[in-house]
């Protein structure tokens, strides 16, 4: 079972006394933690800290009293100090120390701010320098991540290159690298784009960042995002190379469609998964990819000028019937 070294400092916090003998607890506390880093296997040793660190959070938020909070400060500083391997990262900081945090933050912010580019950049550095509290991984990130921007000077291969090993899986990041990628796909000719495709998604998967950093560890990192991203656009562009050509526009693709399914020669009411179908097998002259918003939308909405090529579509077709299959 765990102990709780912080009883006599809760119970202070209570109103019940304790006072008088603050800093001879404080240093009782200080040298039984130090037992337990000696003596316990490390498992152990990193659940035993993590209970005192909840215990100890609880007291500095809690205490209205400054001698109590400044003790409760310095327990904490000293936790921090030999113990930091064992702590708990995503531990909220206490409210009091916030402050002097902040402080640090703002300055280490107001270095790097005119350095940085990217609207997410900056945006990252207002929710940090704006938030009410912070973890310790929170704010341990925030500093590594001014140290390297200060590394990284203006050159934007080498922002990205650092943005990637600190694995900053911020959406505003992933969106803007997919974009930049999304350029250079688009500027290549059809056979150059897949193995450009495949070269990315090798890069994407060996791509380096640091064990245990994160802007968000709940989410995925830079390189699973972008990795899952170029797969599927490699299978978009191979279902795009399997699809089968239509020499017809998507307004006229749409009414056929239309017409077959209320003359009931396709036999079902589920005109969306008709519609996704067709989008998914079949490419027009001006459009590999068929969105299926836009098929939608036009399935409900031909014009007098659609409708007329679609007669004259299946006119031809009559007459070629009747010459092939009713000669006179």
């Amino acid at each position: 079972m765990l102990r709780n070294e912080l009883v006599v400092l809760a119970a202070w916090v209570d109103g019940q006394g304790g006072g008088p003998r603050l800093k001879e607890e404080c240093r009782r506390i200080r040298d039984a933690w130090l037992r337990v880093l000696f003596s316990q296997k490390e498992e152990i040793t990193r659940r035993y800290v993590r209970y005192q660190q909840e215990l100890l959070l609880e007291i500095a938020d809690g205490s209205h009293e400054p001698a109590l909070l400044a003790s409760a400060l310095e327990l904490n500083d000293f936790l921090l100090r030999h113990f930091k391997a064992h702590l708990d990262p995503d531990t909220k900081i206490p409210r009091a120390a916030m402050p002097g945090i902040r402080q640090r933050i703002k300055a280490a912010g107001a270095s790097v701010r005119g350095a940085i580019a990217g609207q997410f950049l900056l945006e990252y550095l207002d929710e940090i320098e704006h938030a009410t509290h912070l973890t310790y991984r929170e704010q341990d990130y925030f500093f590594a991540f001014c140290d390297a921007v200060v590394a990284a000077a203006e050159d934007q291969q080498r922002w990205i290159d650092m943005l990637c090993r600190m694995n900053f899986n911020h959406s505003g990041f992933c969106k803007w690298y997919q974009a930049r990628l999304e350029q250079q796909i688009r500027a290549k000719g059809a056979k150059e784009r897949m193995i450009f495709l495949k070269s990315q998604l090798i890069n994407a998967r060996a791509m380096p960042h640091a064990t245990g950093l994160a802007y968000d560890p709940a989410l995925p990192s830079v390189s699973e995002q972008t990795a899952t991203w170029l797969f599927l656009l490699i299978q978009e562009e191979t279902e795009a190379e399997q699809k089968i050509a239509l020499h017809v526009t998507v307004a006229q693709l749409a009414l056929l469609i239309r017409l077959l399914v209320e003359e009931d020669f396709i036999a079902t009411q589920q005109i969306a998964g008709v519609l996704r179908f067709f989008c998914a097998h079949f490419k027009t002259r001006k459009q590999e990819n068929i969105s299926y918003s836009s098929m939608n939308k036009l399935y409900y909405s031909a014009d007098q000028f659609t409708a007329f090529a679609v007669r004259a579509m299946l006119q031809k077709m009559v007459a070629r019937t009747n010459k092939t299959f009713f000669p006179i």
